[in-house]
């Protein structure tokens, strides 16, 4: 006879296809057999930490899982077999087979294991499904969804488990089995962040690893899942500046699923999509929701469909239902409780009325099982928050944004001065303390939260370097570094810029800020908005006189006249003007020929538009010419103002026009070019 411990060890495994479900059970499992004996027994037995180490971490691993799903009423039903339907729902497809191997050993003999991955991948039918169940023997479906199973299978199902993901508990158990070892580690939940079986069968190895070498390779797996952890933990919602709208929906989501975990109730949660510039915190946002509300993140993204496969259709389309799975596990194992599937760079998934020939054969199937897979989420999970992110949103399927699949669409523009004050602050953390950020942030006004957090460490490589704190100057350095044009290149610039701002507060027309601030290529900018969401044209042809100032002073104010420092000005200008006649109906015509943003595009084949567009720009320019001129003295006031402090906010700029009145006021109002329901200064 076998020592007790060999025999407990003694499990075999028939190794059955995926879909077939011959076994004969001739092992006990360990706790199978803990079930039966009394707590007297129980206590004599050796420690865990002398018993023989399991076969392999993934067994391991698998064993305390599945047993904790299955419990004493779970563990039971496999012993007694008989005509049962069970069905057990893994993780993820990584689970199922080792999952299958795990009930094999501890079934009774004749019991019947369907397994599958995905949906429509199992070799059992609902005709061979029937027939297994009418044998009256035990039959166990094993899948990440029951979706993946046979109908029949699954209609015929007596009880359902669900295995969870490993948790602090269950992994601090397979340490102390593996290694044999008592000694407490300081794992800790973020640590298990987005890491499956593999990754924790990985980071347990066999020899003379102890349990935190065990807990560093998780720890490293977790980083390389979850990017947005390699530098560092990522800030709670609190702590985030210059969100906007995005930022009050992501606190009432928190609060919504706070609101359900105090009560017990199912949170009633939607799905967004944030949309804007490179480097504005999209994914940030999203990782700070799961932070701030204490839940699971899973995050995807089409590069990684790619990445994790060899890139054919059939592999694409299993990555993203892995991902949908998943998400669906999360939700069911957690409850009542909430769970996030983040979807980044989603304008990768391109939009089918954009498709054509090969490109949208392929793209088809993948888009359409894509809004199938969300549906049945938002459809069975509805504890599932999806968020995306997205630099284009234009270039989205308009199936994926509609109601019921992502119900909102936020736009996260870059920050204002107070969010760029903010977010240098988060970044400082405790240092320079004492320093008001506002000059700072007024220095660059177009910087995204990500060129923010860049220079912040440039600003403390430069102090380590010198082994000294941080300093002021380190962060002005990067921000503001030294300019190397001369005084007479910063003027002409001054002058370029500050006839741009003039002329668009004189218009009727906003000025977010104007900055001689270098960025690229450009020397510097202006930033004007209307608040008007329905221009007619002379508030278009107002916004186009604006652009044209830069060009305008140049003729006639700065040193070297007319030069090449208006390209994107001519662009601006020339969309709108374009966009008057061939996209808005505003012209001689109402023919719609092609989108506003693209009607620049025409001129290149239309000599005739090409024409129309010219004279307009020549009228406009002569008008903007003409305007400069009349406001020389505040252009000149405001240029001087951007020598001394290099950018100026809008209520700057408009403090400034105070002493300098309009001269042809009522001359503007009559030809029309005055927006008449704007106030002006």
């Amino acid at each position: 006879m076998l020592p007790l411990n060999d025999t407990l060890a003694a499990k075999t495994s028939t190794g059955s296809p995926v879909g077939t479900a011959e076994t004969d059970s001739t092992a006990i499992h360990f706790d199978d057999f803990m079930d039966t004996c009394s707590e007297t027994f129980h206590d004599a037995l050796p420690p865990a930490s002398s018993r023989r180490r399991p076969a392999s971490a993934t067994s391991l691993l698998v064993g305390l899982c599945l047993d904790r799903a299955l419990g004493r009423t779970g563990r039971r039903l496999l012993r007694r077999g008989g005509p049962l339907v069970l069905i057990i729902r893994v993780p993820s497809a990584t689970w199922v087979d080792a999952v299958g191997d795990a009930v094999r050993s501890m079934a009774r003999s004749g019991t019947s294991v369907v397994t599958a991955t995905r949906p429509k991948t199992s070799s059992t039918t609902d005709e061979t499904a029937g027939r297994l169940i009418a044998l009256g023997n035990l039959v166990v479906g094993i899948a990440p969804s029951p979706d993946c199973l046979a109908t029949t299978l699954t209609a015929a199902a007596d009880q359902e488990f669900v295995i969870s993901l490993p948790d602090v508990a269950v992994m601090n158990e397979a340490l102390r089995r593996w290694c044999r070892r008592r000694t407490a580690t300081n794992l800790e939940p973020n640590d298990l962040a987005g890491v499956d079986l593999n990754d924790l069968a990985a980071a347990l190895r066999p020899g003379s690893s102890s349990p935190q070498d065990c807990v560093d390779r998780i720890r490293r797996a977790a980083r390389m899942r979850n990017p947005r952890r390699a530098g560092g933990e990522v800030p709670r919602l609190e702590a985030l500046s210059g969100y906007g709208e995005a930022h009050a929906w992501a606190l009432e989501t928190v609060a919504e699923i706070e609101r359900s975990r105090a009560t017990g109730t199912r949170p009633e949660l939607g799905s967004c999509v944030f949309f804007g510039p490179p480097g504005t915190g999209k994914t940030i946002l999203a990782h700070s929701i799961a932070s701030t509300a204490g839940v699971p993140i899973v995050a995807t993204s089409v590069s990684e469909w790619f990445a994790q496969s060899p890139g054919y259709l059939d592999s694409i389309v299993k990555a993203f239902t892995s991902f949908f799975q998943q998400l669906q596990h999360q939700a069911a194992s957690t409850g009542s409780g909430a769970v996030i599937g983040f979807m980044d760079e989603l304008d990768a998934i391109p939009d089918r009325a954009q498709m054509s020939g090969g490109r949208s054969d392929w793209w088809t199937p993948v888009v359409t099982g894509l809004l199938l897979q969300i549906d049945q989420t938002r459809r069975t999970a509805p504890s599932v928050i999806l968020l995306g992110a997205t630099n284009h949103v234009s270039r989205i399927d308009a199936a994926l944004l509609r109601p019921g699949r992502f119900d909102r669409t936020i736009e996260i523009s870059p920050p204002d001065e107070r969010g760029r004050a903010g977010i240098l602050r988060t970044h400082l953390g405790q240092d320079l303390s004492d320093t008001d950020l506002t000059q700072i942030a007024r220095l660059c006004p177009n910087a995204t939260g990500a060129v923010l957090e860049g220079w912040v460490k440039a600003a403390r490589r430069r102090a380590r370097a010198e082994h000294r704190p941080i300093d002021l100057q380190d962060l002005l350095h990067e921000v503001a570094p030294p300019d190397s044009r001369t005084t007479d290149e910063l003027r002409c610039v001054a002058l370029h810029e500050a006839a741009h701002a003039v002329l668009a507060l004189r218009l009727g027309l906003e000025v977010a800020h104007v900055t001689i601030q270098a960025s690229g290529v450009a020397e510097g900018h202006t930033r004007i908005a209307s608040r008007n969401f329905m221009p007619g044209r002379a508030l278009l042809e107002a916004q186009a006189v604006a652009t044209l100032a830069g060009r305008a002073a140049d003729q006639t104010l700065g040193a070297q006249g007319a030069n090449a420092g208006a390209v994107a000005d001519l662009q601006e200008a020339t969309k709108l003007i374009a966009g008057i006649h061939a996209s808005l109906g505003l012209g001689s015509t109402l023919t719609h020929r092609i989108a506003f943003d693209e009607a620049g595009t025409l001129l290149r084949f239309d000599a005739k538009l090409a024409m129309i567009v010219e004279d307009e720009l020549q009228r406009l320019l002569a008008l903007a010419v003409t305007l400069v001129r009349t406001h020389e003295s505040a252009i000149r006031a405001v240029a001087a103002a951007l020598m001394s402090r290099r950018t100026l906010g809008g209520d700057e700029v408009t403090q400034i026009l105070e002493g300098h009145p309009p001269a042809i006021r009522s001359w503007l109002k009559a030809a029309g070019y005055l927006d008449k329901g704007a106030s002006s200064t």
